[in-house]
Order: structure tokens, then C-alpha cells, then sequence
């Protein structure tokens, strides 16, 4: 399974993004933490947004603390 974590600043730029790689990816990330803070308040219906774009794909949103480690 491959999924691509969505760091764009807002929702419609993680759109784009989706939009290049929705063909050779599972499932895609949306980091809410990466967002500018009035962009947050949209996450709600991101989904929607995304499948009225015409990208069905599963989505899980996710939020890292300040600091947090990646790996």
C-alpha cells in the first residue's frame, strides 16, 4: 500500500497534489498540522471536496505535534 502525505498549506493546493500522484498511490494524507490555520476549519469536508474533484480515494488526516520525529 502506498500513501502520499498531502504537505501543501491548503486544501486546494493538496488537491493539485493529489491530482499528480492519485494514479500510483493507495491512500492519501492530509496533514492538518501543515495547514495555515484558516484552512483547518475546511478539513471537515475535505472528502467531499476531493470526490467532487473526482478523486475517490481513502483519506485519514493526521496532525504532528511541534517537534514531533518523523521517520
Amino acid at each position: 500500500m502506498i500513501c502520499l502525505p498531502l504537505t501543501a498549506p491548503t486544501l486546494a493546493e493538496n488537491l493539485e497534489q493529489l491530482k499528480r500522484g492519485v494514479t500510483s498511490v493507495d491512500i492519501a494524507e492530509v496533514r492538518i498540522d501543515l495547514l495555515d490555520p484558516a484552512e483547518r476549519n475546511g478539513i471537515a469536508s475535505v472528502g467531499d471536496r476531493f470526490r467532487q474533484a473526482g478523486i475517490d480515494i481513502p483519506l485519514i488526516a493526521t496532525a504532528r505535534l511541534p517537534g514531533a520525529v518523523s521517520y
